[in-house]
């Protein structure tokens, strides 16, 4: 743990970065920042999940990295994954990527709530450094069995506060 993060009380994981092979660039969605590309890819665990992985290009190099993020989603809803750029320098970037958590309503998966999932990428001349910041929930429906969630393969956000009565 690095001593910014102990003064800040903020507990981060160093994630394993390494060299991406094999992953097809076409089905990926890219989103850039100061001289460097992120992705997401999807490694399939042969259940009907796969392992989401951070893909990391930049652009004085020649090679694309890749980071595990350590989070599994199911194959249907690989295409709610949502990364964005937070902070963007020449040294260090931040990089949020939106997981939807699963359940199982009535046999079948459904969307219950969303995470934001933060990483730090410290770039190097060599392998660049990903730090696992933290995850935020950002909506939770906690009654799987409400009406709103029946033949749906997403939750509703019925009650939200900015619902209008």
């Amino acid at each position: 743990m690095s001593i910014l993060s102990r003064l800040f009380r903020v507990n981060t994981t160093t994630l394993k970065v390494k060299e991406a092979i094999g992953f097809n660039p076409v089905n990926v969605g890219l989103i850039e920042g100061n001289g460097v590309t992120y992705g997401l890819s999807y490694q399939d665990n042969g259940n009907g999940s796969s392992r989401v992985k951070l893909l990391i290009s930049p652009l004085y190099q020649s090679k694309t990295y890749e980071c595990d993020t350590c989070v599994n989603v199911a194959n249907e809803f690989k295409g709610q994954l949502s990364p964005t750029l937070i902070e963007n320098s020449a040294e260090v970037d931040k990089v949020g990527v939106i997981f939807p958590t699963e359940e199982t309503n009535k046999e079948r998966k459904c969307i219950k709530g969303l995470t934001f999932n933060t990483y730090e990428i410290k770039h190097s001349t060599n392998v660049p450094l990903v730090e696992y910041v933290g995850k935020v929930k950002l909506y939770k429906n906690i009654d799987i069995n409400n009406l709103a969630n029946e033949d749906n393969s997403y939750s509703s956000f019925h009650n939200s506060p900015n619902e209008v009565k």
